[in-house]
């Protein structure tokens, strides 16, 4: 099964003029030259402070002190030295001849010394790692990682295009820039973790210095990594050809949809009846049913076509990455038999039942806990059923009775059947037309875009899970300009609830602008709180839809000599919660705990406490 689709290049020359994409090698080298320059500064100074307080105690302090603090700086920062475990199961010469020769024949055209251990994991990825040795210059070398599951979804040239790909990123040093920046950032992230302990008068400056440093370094290292993946796909279609790199990311992103929407799915369906997890998921994945599922490999590779990738994304999309190799899209399953992982010989079996090991190991705590709402489910759907021959269930009642008919009850023509009548008992209802218009799109009914966009229209909650739903119809009926809009918004949607979910350090208050009538009735509602001592109210500045503001209420619950008490905070903020109504997004933030740095944001807003 072969399908062609054209890939435009004008979307990747956006990209290639962007100043920041242009110039992001010299921005990053020039950004990590600085950071470490001052952290070399800090560590001699450091060292210098260590020899002068020793040395006055012993001369042997003056051999320890610059040893000792050169460990700290080397080895200190935790994170670096955090580990996941192996990241799968280990391979070496012996065990996988004829993958080796292939992964030895691309670092030969590439001019990268020979990697001697491979690892095939779980993941549909593949990439080369750097590991650490406990030698004494501290040696290093890559490794490549691998996923079983890419290996069964691409041919043996598409597999050896992946694999130079990785490589490319070893022969053009992208790993060892990567590691740089990534020490760095962990590095500066160690050092700034004890300043937020401080007072704010003390950790307000050099944190903001450091989260601007921080950020631009990302930005930068975010550029790169961009502009390395196209090269490295360049390298890969040197060696073996543009075409077969189309087909290798083509397969990856058709693999990943298949994967997510439909694979995985039905394997942790059978938690439903099973309290143990059942099955082989990597032993037993074939691709062999999406030759019967042509309709939907056409919408998986048509939506990834579509896609654009963000200033924020290291990985350019798949459109992207097509033109910039200058090939189209097509999609050339394997042939049962010749997929790549026929390269892992006899250790196929073994390697397969260990991942199928490893995944009932890690999924068992998930799987018993959907056991049990499974259960639960089951239950309520029993009792939901009893109540409605006694009389008509309410609102809420109704839309759980259909959601549990459609998952583990009549099916999903019962729950059509009930949304359908509770749109006649509750015409006015957000939540019953958001659920029928969900319904009806997931079957490709035009009437459930009507029903979606007109909740969306009144519902801003309703942006991104509608925009998502609206997204993958347009684009199922070949409507991709439709769906680009509707990809816009649910990006949107996204970003406004980012920045209605937290009130950071950072962040800008402003005053709150209430009437004097809203403002009061709100305190009226406050004094029936009990042990609260002082109350700030602000408005926080955001980016999106300003016309649903975002208010910030933060309060004190200990006196000017009193000892604060952790547990009565909560209880506060609890009552408040419950208590209070407020016409708009109101974020509770208790002044006196970990949020203590930003009672200096509030206190100096104009016309913030309130009581």
């Amino acid at each position: 099964m072969i399908t062609h689709y054209a890939a435009s290049p004008t979307t990747v020359s956006a990209h290639r003029s962007s100043p920041v994409r242009r110039h992001s090698q010299r921005r990053l080298l020039a950004l990590a030259v600085l950071g470490y320059c001052l952290l070399t500064l800090l560590a001699l100074g450091l060292t210098a402070l260590g020899v002068e307080a020793l040395a006055r105690v012993t001369s042997f302090g003056l051999l320890v002190a610059p040893l000792a603090l050169i460990c700290v700086f080397r080895f200190a920062p935790p994170s670096s030295r955090s580990s996941t475990g192996s990241p799968g199961i280990r391979l070496d010469r012996r065990d996988s001849e004829e993958l080796f020769r292939l992964l030895d024949r691309i670092c030969s055209q590439l001019r990268v010394p020979q990697l001697e251990t491979i690892w095939v994991s779980a993941d549909c990825n593949a990439a080369v790692v750097r590991a650490r040795r406990l030698r004494l210059l501290h040696g290093r070398d890559h490794q490549l990682v691998i996923g079983l599951t890419l290996m069964k979804a691409l041919t043996v040239d598409q597999f050896a295009a992946v694999i130079a790909h990785e490589i490319a990123h070893v022969a053009r040093k992208h790993t060892l820039v990567n590691g740089l920046v990534s020490r760095l950032r962990m590095t500066i992230e160690w050092l700034c973790a004890p300043l937020s302990r401080a007072p704010l008068w003390i950790y307000g400056l050099p944190h903001a210095a450091a989260r601007r440093y921080l950020q631009a370094l990302y930005k930068a290292h975010i550029a790169h990594s961009y502009r390395g993946e196209l090269q490295s796909d360049q390298d890969s279609a040197r060696i073996t050809s543009a075409r077969v790199v189309a087909q290798a990311l083509t397969a990856s992103s058709v693999l990943r949809a298949y994967l997510v929407q439909k694979y995985w799915p039905a394997v942790v369906a059978a938690a439903k009846d099973s309290p143990l997890p059942v099955g082989s998921p990597y032993s037993g994945l074939s691709l062999a049913p999406l030759i019967t599922l042509s309709e939907d490999v056409r919408q998986w590779q048509q939506a990834a076509l579509f896609l654009t990738s963000s200033e924020g994304d290291t990985h350019p999309s798949l459109r992207e990455r097509l033109a910039a190799i200058g090939a189209a899209a097509e999609f050339a399953p394997p042939s049962p038999g010749e997929s790549a992982d026929q390269l892992l010989g006899s250790n196929l079996v073994r390697v397969a039942s260990s991942l199928d090991g490893d995944w009932r190991i890690r999924i068992q705590k998930s799987w018993e806990t959907l056991y049990q709402i499974g259960q639960q489910q089951r239950h309520q759907l029993l009792n939901l059923r009893a109540a409605a021959l006694v009389s008509p269930l309410a609102e809420a009642q109704a839309l759980l009775h259909a959601s549990l008919e459609e998952c583990i009850g009549a099916g999903p023509l019962a729950a059509l059947s009930m949304r359908s009548a509770l749109l006649e008992r509750f015409p006015q209802s957000l939540g019953v037309q958001f659920a029928l218009g969900r319904q009806r799109l997931l079957a490709g009914e035009a009437v459930g875009a009507t029903l979606v966009e007109g909740v969306i229209s009144k519902d801003l909650n309703a942006l991104a899970p509608g925009a998502e739903l609206l997204r993958r119809y347009h684009s199922s009926r070949g409507e991709l300009s439709l769906a680009e809009v509707w990809r816009q918004r649910y990006a949107l949607g996204l970003a406004a609830q980012g920045e209605r979910q937290a009130f950071a350090l950072l962040d800008e208050a402003l005053p709150h602008g209430l009437m004097e009538q809203v403002l009061t009735g709100l305190v009226r509602q406050l004094r029936t709180v009990s042990h609260l001592k002082g109350v700030y109210l602000v408005r926080k500045k955001i980016l999106h839809f300003t016309q649903h503001p975002v208010y910030v209420l933060g309060f004190r619950s200990t006196g000017l000599f009193g000892r604060y008490d952790r547990a009565r905070a909560a209880s506060v903020a609890q009552t408040i919660r419950q208590r209070i109504s407020f016409p708009a997004r109101l974020l509770i933030v208790d002044m006196e705990s970990d949020h203590s740095r930003l009672a200096w944001a509030l206190h100096c807003t104009f016309g913030a406490r309130i009581m």
